[in-house]
């Protein structure tokens, strides 16, 4: 939860409740954010492939389902994976 509640807060309540579903959904599988850099993105916990950017929610929403439909990734992957200095330092602070 500590990298989530300062992103919400950065998008604004809807967007917030947007984030949330898309970590409930697919969190297991893809890390999930929003910045003001990125945009909407997910990354594979896996590590295989690029960023995946969106314009919004509900298109971020479907390229997961594509990527995940050509390439399924394990479910309860535990690699780490890094974080963003940006996200890092919003985690600090919440903490």
């Amino acid at each position: 939860m500590g990298e989530a509640a300062p992103q919400a807060a950065a998008t604004g309540a809807f967007d917030g409740y947007a984030l949330a579903g898309l970590r409930w959904g697919w969190g297991d599988a893809y890390r999930i954010g929003w910045d003001a850099t990125r945009r909407w993105w997910a990354n594979r916990r896996d590590g295989k492939g690029d960023d995946i950017k969106a314009a919004d929610p509900d298109a971020l929403w479907a390229m997961i389902f594509a990527d995940y439909t050509s390439s399924p990734v394990r479910r309860n992957y535990s690699a780490p994976v890094p974080e963003t200095a940006e996200c890092q330092s919003r985690a600090a602070e919440a903490r």
